[in-house]
């Protein structure tokens, strides 16, 4: 018995030594990590680059608010600010922090361009100095039926269209079905135009792989559509930018990191709708010809994914098996 428990206390401080040798290991690379620029690192534990909060200038008015990896767009009027994805109570603190350094008109509206947490949580501090919450109706259904302690409801929904008139300024609001959530939309800032769109497109290249493979709460059957979408939008109202909703990072001709611009050219959003349409493409037709599921990443040319931004072979052979099983239920 003796040495059952010998065995069992050596086969535990073995594991807890691995694990504190790990969690230096992680902190090493999060410190090496980041000496690779002054304005961003890099968390080895979450995989992900973070900037340091901030705002930045889109056009007259328009700004997008830095935090951590995400980016939320704000709108300063004569009349007020309407304020996008709060993201969580301490950034939406940080965020009215920001904008009461830059004017001293309320916050009107926050507008949730879909109902993740992620995004949505931390609107109370809005909430409080009076302002209204906006989202597609999708978005109240999903916040109703799955509540979150930091995400309201809203209070002014709509179905395809809704336009807030603010100060002389617009930010017009469009739903093109379901495809990052069931509810996310697209928004034009018309005198910036800038389009603001989270999630499915990273300026300033629209050709990168998607940062989760899991593709979480992703409606792919629809996603094309959606893109194809928002760039007849684009077209038709000559827009000339769109705005992401969280940072890229991109590399200098010495091969130095560096924290890309909030904004890009229309041609990101071509990229992403392109990408899409191949990964659709090449997943359909490699299923249909009845491989098994487990095997269908490793038949697949992965050849012209090589350039994405981002490209990670074992975590987008992953996406691909997402692809395929969402696929087989029937797109």
């Amino acid at each position: 018995m003796a040495n059952i428990y010998s065995s069992r206390y050596f086969a535990t401080v073995t594991f807890l030594l691995a694990l504190l040798a790990g969690a230096v290991s992680a902190q090493a690379q999060e410190s090496e990590s980041a000496k690779d620029g002054e304005d961003f690192v890099f968390e080895a534990s979450s995989n992900e680059f973070r900037a340091p909060t901030g705002v930045e200038p889109v056009a007259d008015g328009l700004y997008t608010f830095r935090w951590g990896a995400a980016r939320s767009l704000f709108m300063i009027t004569d009349d007020g600010v309407i304020v996008t994805d709060p993201l969580n109570l301490k950034a939406a603190r940080s965020l009215r922090d920001a904008i009461s350094k830059m004017t001293d008109q309320p916050v009107k509206y926050v507008v949730y361009s879909h109902s993740h947490k992620d995004r949505a949580a931390g609107a109370q501090i809005f909430k409080d100095e009076g302002a209204q919450i906006v989202a597609q109706e999708k978005c109240a259904d999903n916040i109703k039926e799955t509540p979150y302690p930091g995400v309201l409801p809203p209070d002014i929904t709509f179905s395809d269209h809704y336009t807030i008139e603010l100060g002389g300024r617009a930010l017009e609001l469009f739903y093109f079905g379901p495809s990052h959530d069931n509810c996310l939309i697209t928004m034009w800032s018309r005198h910036a135009s800038a389009l603001y769109l989270v999630s499915l497109v990273q300026p300033p290249t629209g050709w990168s792989q998607p940062w989760d493979p899991m593709g979480a709460d992703f409606y792919f059957n629809n996603i094309v559509h959606y893109l194809k979408s928002v760039e007849d939008l684009a077209q038709r109202e000559e827009i000339d930018w769109i705005v992401g909703g969280w940072i890229s990072v991109g590399l200098d001709e010495n091969g130095k990191k560096f924290l890309q611009p909030p904004h890009g050219t229309m041609t990101a959003l071509t990229e992403a709708r392109e990408f899409w349409e191949l990964v659709m493409a090449e997943v359909k037709a490699e299923v249909d010809k009845g491989t098994f599921l487990t095997q269908v990443a490793d038949r697949m040319d992965l050849t012209p994914f090589e350039s994405l931004s981002r490209y990670n072979e074992e975590h987008f052979k992953l996406f691909i098996r997402r692809v395929a099983t969402y696929y087989t239920t029937g797109w």
